[in-house]
């Protein structure tokens, strides 16, 4: 991976304060990395441990400011148009003529998310995705039955129309239509866009890529899709596709997100600037007025707050007048190294037994503890098919590993909740509590286990929903 070029803060107008202020105030809401530029060069970063650079992230939505870059790119190209109508692409896929309001969707349309759906359409995950969009819905009418401020519905099914569109006219999927185009010169490598059985990108999700890339991309925007002096975007195409397009105001409670959607990237309340945005808060925010590029990866419901510190931290020590200071810079740096989620702390205890199970909610077989005062912790957890076997330390990360994945969090061989790091420990209660964190997702497992005279209770649960979700809660026989 080609790295872009490093830079003390305060030599580029940042107050390294305000870095130290963003990295606390994210710490504090569920963030995994961040990465500051400002002309062109990394000023700041910064992973949480067990979090670190050599880690792809899911970046959910944010995938989708990328196939509207292969739209752009389509379009520049002859082989598609922002007026090219869906319906007609995929006739020949359909077993019957599409609804009227459907036969005048467009590729445009999909990009601003305004094909006319009252709400976003589910995917249903059989053959024929494309087919399927087309034929089963009756959309409104793009701008004649409904008042443009409500028009817009948020749509990933739509983007994955998009990516469709893609493979439609050129026989590849988007990630191998953006490969030679834009992820080899932005040097963007070890990456993957998940697809669906018909070979196709998902689109609007899917992608998976480190913070750096995010950041390569958000500065080839900022450069107008010019790259080390080539043209990789289409003259103009920028400006269009992340310029205000549709009105969001009615559509959400949150005030960044109430401020215009454009091709597959949103405005900003903070003037001038605009994202591309990821669930549970994957950002790579763009401010063209002050040269910078902030991305980031976070696993938080709160991403309200994730944009607020960036406004409220980052941005008022931004200022072309400060003066160098390379002891704070040297500061800041060794400070941003002890970032870390907080692991699970308490008291280490030798404990040992298996605990069997019934027929249950989350067909849990059997538990295997193996505790230790004065060692690592190890529990082996069988459920259906699959076992999860965890090494955790007290008051620190311990890195795990299973070829197939973890059962809990997938069914079968993931690419994804395969690799974790781990801590444990017993509570002043008596109850021993375990984290899981996927260090290439947003999500954490969290067990908690009861012992009682012989017996234990299991309660589970995943997050970044932690503080809103019940957890599930299982009972064994221990002997």
């Amino acid at each position: 991976m080609t790295s872009l070029p490093r830079i003390a803060p305060s030599s580029v107008g940042i107050d390294p304060a305000a870095v130290h202020a963003l990295a606390d105030r994210l710490g504090r809401n569920h963030a995994h990395s961040f990465m500051i530029l400002r002309h062109g060069q990394v000023a700041a970063e910064a992973w949480y441990a067990p979090y670190g650079p050599s880690y792809t992230h899911f970046m959910y939505s944010l995938s989708k400011s990328f196939t509207s870059t292969a739209i752009g790119l389509a379009c520049a190209e002859g082989v598609l148009s922002l007026t090219t109508r869906i319906a007609e692409l995929f006739a020949d896929e359909l077993d019957a003529p599409p609804c009227p309001n459907m036969a005048m969707v467009t590729i445009r349309d999909l990009l601003m998310m305004a094909c006319g759906h009252k709400e976003e359409p589910k995917i249903v995950w059989e053959d024929h995705w494309a087919r399927h969009f087309i034929e089963t819905f009756d959309p409104r009418i793009p701008g004649v039955e409904t008042p443009a401020e409500d028009l817009f519905c948020y749509n990933s099914f739509g983007t994955f129309m998009l990516s469709a569109s893609i493979t439609k006219v050129t026989g590849q999927s988007v990630f191998e239509y953006l490969k030679p185009r834009l992820l080899d010169p932005l040097g963007i490598t070890d990456v993957s866009f998940e697809e669906n059985a018909d070979g196709i990108s998902m689109g609007g999700w899917g992608f998976n890529l480190h913070t750096e890339d995010v950041a390569k991309f958000g500065q080839l925007l900022l450069q107008d899709g010019v790259w080390e002096g080539k043209r990789l975007l289409p003259e103009g195409w920028v400006a269009e596709a992340t310029a205000w397009q549709i009105s969001t105001k009615n559509r959400h409670s949150h005030k960044d997100w109430k401020q215009g959607y454009c091709y597959q990237y949103w405005r900003n309340t903070f003037p001038n600037s605009y994202r591309c945005d990821g669930l549970w808060g994957q950002f790579a925010i763009v401010l063209p007025d002050q040269d910078m590029v902030v991305a980031m990866t976070n696993g938080t419901e709160e991403t309200q707050e994730t944009l607020d510190a960036v406004w409220e931290e980052l941005m008022p020590g931004v200022a072309d007048a400060l003066v160098a200071d390379p002891k704070a810079d040297e500061e800041l740096a060794a400070y941003l190294k002890t970032l870390s989620i907080a692991p699970v702390s308490g008291t280490k205890k030798n404990f040992s037994g298996t605990a069997y199970f019934g027929d249950n909610a989350l067909d849990i077989r059997q538990i295997t503890f193996t505790l230790s005062e004065n060692g690592e912790d190890c529990i082996r957890i069988a459920r259906g098919k699959g076992e999860l076997a965890v090494t955790a330390g007290a008051g620190c990360w311990v890195p795990g590993h299973s070829v197939c994945g973890d059962p809990f969090m997938s069914t079968g061989g993931t690419l994804f909740y395969d690799d974790w790091h781990a801590s444990g420990a017993f509570r002043e209660d008596g109850t021993y509590e375990l984290t899981l964190q996927y260090h290439r997702t947003p999500y954490a497992a969290h067990f908690l286990f009861t012992f009682y005279e012989g017996c234990v209770k299991m309660d589970w649960k995943s997050y970044p929903n932690r503080e809103t979700v019940k957890p599930v809660s299982v009972y064994g026989r221990l002997l």
